[in-house]
């Protein structure tokens, strides 16, 4: 039995406005939750008035749900799903990377364990630190092994509120900061030691450092100069975390404040919805070529990425996206093409960090997807149910080939101006480690090292000039 799938979509979108928000917790009788207020929830508001999305205001004093640890916490729900920003509140264009990723891709729960870490407890809130002692420089003549094994239990032992988890799992809203130790022997026997602090949300610029002024003690009594670095530099994390300017202070939320389930909210997920509840209208034939004209919505972005979960917070997008595919009788085939300087995580100085160390943008200036005599009936789209098609294809990245199946659906509509038009939806799993020798975030093996991308875009007749608004591609 045929039915034919041209739809009427709203503005061609499928993210529902209604039931798409920004969720803000504070505390209101917090000093930092008061800047936040003052100073970027006015921001996130006009980012939400921006994208025709909800915003509200929560004072946890009276109730949260179980899984907001920590204020100002910021989350964004839609049919789709819940996720929790994890960034800083004060990088805005970061936090609007964010909610573009997770619009169509929510947070999935998965654990993320980490093993004899320094940890810190506070109400419903965790800290964390990972330690990394660099390579010995200068004129040591002992053992560096029992060195090092000795400088980090001897740094361990300097905290007086972490301590050592053995296994911790670690959930979005705790927070990270890194400690990195580098250390130096003279030839006459003094121990430099230059450190710095790194937030999880920044791994190119330390919000903390003493390389030029080092803290310095004899070698023969390293394990105790380590023990007070351990005290300087837990010091130094709690002052950082709680009164930080750049959005990474926090305060945890105390185990006294009552739990309320997110339906105590009104904040219950609502239904997915999906094509399948489009008005059906009739259709005319299909073209033979087809360019890409831009994004499906406001808040969709064309191409996104993110490493799996539970690292999937480290993600992005591509702004721009060109291509083309042509019917030659039932064989589809097609070329779509990336600048990667279009490349972005929503923060400059971890854009041009990526572009240089990891993608290397001025060598590889462009990435491919490309794909050949596919067999698929132009009447199939319009008559039958839409299905997935496993298409099969070469993904040209930083130099290499590698052949690829993007699990993608072609879905056509019409225009308010009566012109047809698809939506294409694609996706597809790259092991980039395997593939280029990216290292991926610290965290689980399998999702470090595996980059998940998703496309969504529309496609006109490539012989039309469209009148559609295409301000849903901005």
């Amino acid at each position: 039995m045929h039915r034919t799938l041209f739809f009427i979509l709203a503005n061609i979108g499928f993210v529902s406005a209604l039931s798409a928000q920004i969720l803000v917790f504070v505390d209101e009788s917090k000093k930092l939750d008061q800047e936040f207020i003052n100073e970027y929830y006015p921001e996130i508001n006009e980012v939400a008035a921006g994208l025709d999305i909800g915003i509200q205001k929560f004072d946890i004093r009276e109730g949260a749900p179980e899984e907001v640890t920590l204020t100002p916490q910021i989350a964004f729900q839609n049919e789709y799903g819940r996720s929790f920003y994890v960034g800083r509140y004060s990088e805005i264009s970061r936090f609007k990377v964010f909610l573009r990723t997770v619009a169509r891709n929510p947070q999935r729960r998965k654990p993320n364990i980490k093993k004899d870490i320094l940890s810190y407890n506070s109400g419903r809130s965790t800290a964390a630190a990972p330690v990394k002692i660099t390579s010995l420089q200068g004129k040591y003549t002992g053992n560096k092994g029992e060195f090092y094994q000795k400088a980090l239990a001897a740094f361990n032992s300097g905290f007086e509120r972490f301590s050592i988890s053995k296994t911790l799992n670690f959930k979005r809203t705790d927070r990270l900061f890194y400690l990195d130790i580098h250390p130096f022997v003279s030839e006459d026997g003094l121990l430099y030691l230059s450190y710095e602090i790194y937030s999880q949300f920044n791994c190119v610029v330390p919000v903390y450092s003493r390389l030029i002024n080092p803290m310095v003690g004899k070698v023969a009594a390293f394990e105790e100069v380590f023990k007070q670095l351990g005290h300087i530099l837990e010091a130094k994390v709690f002052e950082i975390s709680s009164t930080a300017q750049n959005g990474d202070a926090f305060n945890p939320i105390k185990n006294d404040i009552r739990s309320k389930s997110w339906g105590d909210l009104g904040l219950e997920a609502s239904s997915t919805q999906g094509i399948e509840n489009a008005t059906i209208i009739d259709a005319g034939d299909l073209s033979n070529s087809w360019s890409v004209l831009g994004a499906v919505d406001k808040i969709t972005p064309i191409i996104q990425f993110n490493f799996l979960a539970p690292l999937d917070n480290y993600a992005g997008e591509v702004k721009d996206l060109e291509g083309k595919m042509n019917w030659n009788g039932d064989k589809l085939s097609g070329v779509f093409e990336v600048a990667t300087s279009n490349v972005t995580m929503g923060e400059e100085t971890y854009d041009n960090n990526v572009h240089k160390k990891y993608i290397r943008v001025k060598r590889f200036p462009k990435a491919q997807f490309t794909f050949d005599d596919f067999t698929l009936e132009k009447r199939s789209l319009i008559y039958d149910e839409p299905e997935t098609l496993l298409i099969p294809g070469v993904f040209l990245f930083m130099g290499k080939e590698r052949e690829i199946v993007a699990v993608s659906n072609i879905i056509p509509y019409m225009t308010e101006d009566g012109k047809t038009n698809l939506i294409v939806r694609a996706e597809f799993d790259l092991d980039i480690y395997e593939h280029s020798k990216v290292r991926g975030p610290d965290g689980p093996q399998e999702a470090r090292k595996n980059m998940h991308f998703q496309l969504n875009f529309i496609m006109n007749r490539q012989n039309e000039t469209s009148n559609q608004n295409n301000s849903n591609s901005k």
